[in-house]
């Protein structure tokens, strides 16, 4: 996630997960709607892993369909945004999505509900 109007360290969490490990960025550079997310990722604790990887089965297919990159107006008015890249058997994109759920698609609300749930396991 990631929050423009913010102060510290939790304003911009950029973390990495496959069906093995976990891994935190340590740049914490605010996400670009023109370019992939270039990070200098560290691997996280196997614990914290296991209590995040089902992360991985809550993902929308119906976000593979998106045509656009930018989805709502992410941290336009405060509200935050979520950069969410997908990198699986060759397919490579990534989304910048608006964390008001007003602003996004029904398909993405639970989706955002259990990434941020996610990212607060893995602060606290």
């Amino acid at each position: 996630h990631y929050y423009g109007m913010c102060g510290g360290e939790s304003c911009v969490e950029i973390f990495k997960i496959n069906n093995e490990n976990l891994w935190e960025d340590l740049n914490d550079a605010y996400p670009s709607p023109t370019n992939y997310y270039v990070g200098d990722f560290y691997t996280l604790d196997n614990n914290l892993f296991n209590q995040v990887s089902d992360l991985l089965t809550f993902f929308p297919s119906d976000l593979l369909n998106e045509k656009a990159i930018v989805i709502g107006m992410p941290d336009s008015s405060d509200g935050g945004g979520l950069y969410i890249e997908y990198n699986y058997f060759g397919e490579h994109k990534f989304w910048l999505i608006d964390q008001i759920k007003i602003n996004v698609p029904d398909y993405l609300h639970n989706f955002i509900d259990v990434v941020n749930e996610k990212i607060l396991i893995i602060n606290s």
